[in-house]
């Protein structure tokens, strides 16, 4: 399991993880599978990535803010 904290923070969403922090943007969008087992599986999650830090299935957290209409947080 894991967690998630969420902060007040400047202005967009921002992820943070590994020691990395990148927006949470179409740019940031990564193909790279997390592990091998993965990589024969078409894509069912939204992964966004930076610095080679890779965070999966952000699509539902980010879902949620955008339906909250929260923009201005971290996310840890």
């Amino acid at each position: 399991p894991g967690a998630v904290t969420l902060s007040p923070g400047g202005e967009g969403i921002t992820i943070r993880a590994g020691g990395v922090s990148f927006a949470a943007s179409v740019e940031q969008l990564s193909a790279v599978p997390p592990h091998a087992a993965f990589t024969k599986m078409s894509p069912r999650n939204t992964a966004l990535g930076h610095g080679g830090v890779v965070v999966q299935t952000v699509e539902h957290l980010l879902a949620a803010l955008a339906g909250l209409g929260m923009t201005g947080v971290v996310c840890e």
